[in-house]
């Protein structure tokens, strides 16, 4: 990519988070707060700290003379550049177009054999490495359907991308649209992850079971000793897990939990399935699992917080605007505001 080419390149919300949470990781050796991808995404839309605040459930005094001020000072030492709300796209896109010539003339400096099979380019990764081999859907749904979101699935995005929870529990009541949002926010994320694996606890599944499933298809049918128990196959998921990047999604999460009160709690036979999450969350690794589910499985508070491995999503209903366009495509519907509502 020559440099007018470079200077030609549009840089996304996506690549601004990216490249701001890059400067400060080496900056400050920790990534972007939940608080600053807030006021990051917000800027960008050229929102005042009113309309943020508004947004992401935030108090406009706490963004306006709290994080703020201090997101802005950050990012000036870490760009070593003076960074405010007003000129932080210029600052972030300098950053963007020096890190795409620094890799561009990486690549000058290798021999024309080498470079011919180093750059891999975006559309032609699935042909490289097959993603029929390296992903499995199983059961999740085609999105023929899908509106709004988009302030879930940053939240989510950044989450799992940038912040690299090990675990994310996406909650809700049942048909609010949980399984759709985990299929959304996987597909979108497919091109950070070597594996992505889908699977439905809907008929709960022995965990011995489940995890022998995931061994295979993560080991890519070569594990030829699977554990005995399931204290064994959890060291060996862990294995891989270390080795590779993987997205594991495990949707209707409440199919092992006991119904009625106390909320959370494991159904009899089912109660590994707790060891699992614990070491998932508790271990250190490179990939992340996604549980969908109505209620949160008990026992996992403690590595739950803002820095640390375990994150939790409450998700709630779609706008009426959201929801109009839906019912558009299923059929005629009609009613006042505040029926829609």
């Amino acid at each position: 990519m020559d440099n007018k080419a470079i200077e030609s390149q549009n840089i996304s919300d996506r690549e601004v988070i990216e490249v701001a949470d890059l400067a400060i990781s080496a900056y400050n050796n920790r990534h972007l707060k939940d608080v600053e991808v807030a006021i990051l995404e917000g800027s960008w839309q050229n929102w005042n700290y009113d309309e943020i605040a508004q947004y992401y459930g935030y108090t406009p005094d706490y963004l306006r003379n709290d994080a703020g001020p201090r997101f802005w000072k950050l990012l000036t030492s870490a760009l070593n550049k003076k960074v405010n709300k007003k000129n932080f796209r210029r600052a972030l896109e300098q950053r963007y177009r020096e890190r795409l010539k620094q890799e561009s003339k990486s690549y000058l400096d290798l021999p024309p054999e080498t470079v011919s099979k180093t750059i891999i380019f975006d559309n032609d990764i699935e042909e490289l490495i097959g993603t029929s081999q390296r992903e499995d859907w199983g059961e999740a749904p085609d999105l023929d359907i899908f509106y709004g979101r988009d302030r879930e699935l940053a939240i989510l995005q950044q989450w799992i991308g940038v912040a690299r929870c090990r675990l994310l529990l996406l909650l809700g009541i049942g048909g609010i649209g949980k399984t759709a949002l985990s299929v959304k926010l996987a597909r979108q994320l497919s091109h950070k992850f070597d594996f992505i694996i889908w699977r439905s606890l809907r008929n709960a599944p022995p965990l011995f079971d489940l995890l022998g499933d995931l061994i295979l298809f993560l080991s890519q049918q070569q594990e030829k000793d699977l554990g005995a128990t399931a204290e064994k196959r959890r060291l060996q998921l862990l294995h891989y897990l270390r080795a590779s990047r993987c997205l594991l999604i495990l949707d209707n999460g409440e199919a092992i939990l006991e119904t009625g009160l106390p909320t959370g709690k494991y159904r009899k036979g089912y109660e590994d399935y707790r060891q699992l999450f614990n070491c998932i969350s508790q271990i250190d690794h490179k990939s992340c699992l996604l549980l969908t589910s109505r209620e949160k499985p008990l026992g996992l508070t403690a590595d739950e917080g803002e820095n640390l491995p375990i994150r939790t999503f409450q998700l709630k209903g779609l706008s009426p605007v959201e929801g109009k366009k839906i019912f558009a495509i299923k059929g005629n519907f009609s009613g006042s505001q505040a029926e829609w509502e």
